[in-house]
């Protein structure tokens, strides 16, 4: 069992209309739940559960909303062969409430709660795993759907209860080979967010960001004598749909543990090695048009040494 009581309140210390805004709205929540994770047999495996939610709301006029849902999952592995392995699961999540933005509340107009409803959300992954000596790979295809999600960030006239449809579907796979002294690993991942239907813009972040194609490599090294050098990278093609550009960011680095001090780690690094100037995919700035976000660079060429003692 599990609950939380919260608020969102906000005001503004001005007196003319119509900068003298604010309000509180508050949401509460119980909840129960069990999930159960066993084997079925020497290849399979499960795990399943469901949870049940009371949730109560109150909007900043005073209007009250009560709601419950269920929700429930389901996952299976399953070992198909020596070397290949599937895996797959579903689950249907009720979303509840949810609260607004406390800077804005009743911004320039009263906010008005009709039709305020819960959301629920449906998605599935089935996904394969390779395993055989120094070879891994592993691949997933994924689905989401959110139904009737309304944002904490209403729109300037105040209806509180706008609702849309956010859909995100894609892939994510890995391809790693690994040998005695390291290992080199390709991950790739592609992820489209739609809202009703069209890609989602990026000022709505608080629905979800476009994300494209994200293609990240690694690779490590180590020589001996507690030394491992090694690499990282991460280039995104150009997405045109969100109006986003394309970078690649590279990074080097050297660990050093003493043999004789194995607690103690000292790491060089070299961030962005080639002076990369970008948004990253995940920046709220990403893709926006609309000259409000001043984009946020990412930091340039970087070095840091640091030391790390565990005790």
């Amino acid at each position: 069992m599990d609950f939380f009581d919260e608020k969102a309140a906000g005001r503004t210390a001005s007196s003319v209309t119509p900068l003298a805004f604010g309000g509180t709205e508050k949401n509460r929540n119980i909840g129960v739940f069990a999930q159960v994770r066993q084997d079925l047999s020497s290849r399979a495996s499960v795990s399943y559960g469901a949870r049940f939610d009371f949730q109560n709301f109150t909007g900043a006029d005073g209007s009250k909303f009560d709601d419950s849902g269920l929700s429930a999952n389901a996952a299976i592995d399953y070992v198909l062969s020596d070397f290949w392995t599937l895996n797959a699961g579903i689950a249907s999540t009720f979303g509840g409430y949810e609260l607004g933005e406390a800077t804005i509340i009743n911004f320039f107009a009263p906010w008005e709660y009709t039709g305020l409803d819960t959301s629920r959300s449906n998605s599935a992954r089935l996904g394969l795993r390779f395993d055989n000596g120094p070879w891994v790979a592993n691949g997933a295809l994924f689905y989401t759907e959110i139904n009737d999600y309304v944002s904490g960030f209403p729109p300037r006239g105040g209806t509180r209860a706008t609702a849309s449809d956010i859909t995100t579907r894609g892939f994510d796979g890995s391809l790693a080979y690994h040998w005695g002294e390291g290992f080199a690993r390709l991950n790739y991942t592609y992820a489209d967010v739609e809202e009703d239907g069209a890609t989602i813009g990026s000022t709505a972040y608080y629905r979800g960001r476009p994300m494209g194609h994200i293609v990240a490599l690694e690779s490590a090294w180590q020589p001996g004598s507690g030394w491992t050098l090694g690499g990282t990278a991460e280039i995104a093609p150009e997405y045109k749909d969100a109006n986003m550009g394309s970078y690649s960011v590279w990074n080097v680095y050297a660990e050093y543990v003493p043999p004789n001090m194995d607690n103690l780690r000292v790491r060089l690094d070299l961030r962005n090695l080639f002076d990369e100037t970008f948004v990253a995919r995940a920046n709220d700035s990403a893709g926006d048009t609309s000259g409000r976000p001043i984009p946020m660079n990412e930091p340039g060429r970087t070095i840091a040494l640091t030391a790390t003692l565990t005790f």
